[in-house]
This record gives structure tokens, C-alpha cells and sequence, in this order.
């Protein structure tokens, strides 16, 4: 393992572990330490061995369309979508493809817990089934979609730890080489 992937991984981490902690705070992820994330991935892409510039800014651009559709219908938050930039900018494309796959397995994980946790599961179910069946109806009838948000009894999802569960199995299964 190269320097400069103990340097990605450790910034990430920390970059990560932040969010998380803002995330189940507040609710919110901080436009701050989304701009500290992406100068932290600018300057770890031009270092030997590192990423490089272009393959960075490629896998922010990315990591950006991947969510930004859920952003617009209303199921994640900006600062998740920023977020999930800012890691496209660590592994750059097409590694942030894959993160977002973990990410939305993660997710999916997550809001079932909560659910469960809260004794909401068949409640949450049943809601989820009705909002994709309005959500399709308004769709066919060229309406703008209602608010479709990803909400457990009266707890939003602190969707900052599945960005951090998606990302650690993208790292394990992919990065790490152990000898």
C-alpha cells in the first residue's frame, strides 16, 4: 500500500468520521467541512502516486450526478449529495460508482434498522409502498412529484453514516492489499 492511499484513506476517515458526528447532531453537514474535503482532495490528487487532478474532479462531478436525483425529489439532503462528492473526489470515477452502490445498499440497511428500531417497520413499508405508487401516478400525469423524503417515525436519517459504511466497503474490498 502506497503512501499516498494511507493519506486518502486517513483523510477520508477523518473527513467522514466529522460528518457523521454533524449528521447525528444537527441533522446537517456543514458547507465548512465540505469545503475543507475538497481542498484536503485537491491536494492529496497532485501528490506522487496520488490520484491526479483530472481522475479527482471527475469522480466529484460524478459522486455529484449520482445523488443529485435524489436531492431533487426530495429523499437526501444538499449535504449528503455534497458530501458523496467530496468522497468521488478521494477514489475519483470510476471507483465512486461502485461507492455509491455500497452507499445505497448501506442506506437501504439503515432506514430498515431505524424503522425496526423504532417499531415503525410494517408502518414505514406500507408508507414507502403508497409514495411510489403516487409518486409513479403523479409521474404518468406530467405533475410535479409531492415530497418524498426518507423519514422514520420523527427521525430524519443521518444518511452521513451510510455514506461512511459505503465508502469503508468500497476501501476494504477494493483498496486494501494485505500481504
Amino acid at each position: 500500500m502506497n503512501l499516498s492511499l494511507v493519506l486518502v484513506c486517513a483523510a477520508c476517515t477523518s473527513l467522514l468520521s466529522v460528518a457523521v458526528w454533524q449528521d447525528l447532531k444537527t441533522g446537517r453537514i456543514s458547507n465548512q467541512l465540505i469545503l475543507v474535503g475538497l481542498v484536503t482532495v485537491q491536494l492529496l490528487s497532485v501528490l506522487p502516486n496520488g490520484l491526479g487532478w483530472f481522475s479527482s474532479v471527475q469522480g466529484i462531478v460524478v459522486g455529484l450526478l449520482i445523488f443529485i436525483p435524489f436531492y431533487l425529489l426530495r429523499i437526501l439532503g444538499a449535504g449528503d449529495v455534497k458530501l458523496l462528492s467530496v468522497v468521488g473526489g478521494f477514489f475519483g470515477y470510476p471507483g465512486i460508482l461502485l461507492i455509491g452502490l455500497y452507499i445505497s445498499i448501506a442506506g437501504g440497511v439503515l432506514a430498515l434498522a431505524v424503522a425496526f428500531f423504532y417499531g415503525q417497520l410494517f408502518q414505514i413499508l406500507n408508507k414507502l409502498r403508497r409514495s411510489l405508487v403516487l409518486y409513479f401516478l403523479h409521474f404518468l400525469s406530467n405533475g410535479r412529484p409531492g415530497q418524498f423524503e426518507l423519514i422514520v417515525g420523527s427521525k430524519q436519517i443521518p444518511y452521513a453514516v451510510a455514506i461512511s459504511v459505503g465508502t469503508l466497503i468500497y476501501v476494504v474490498l477494493n483498496k486494501l492489499q494485505l500481504n
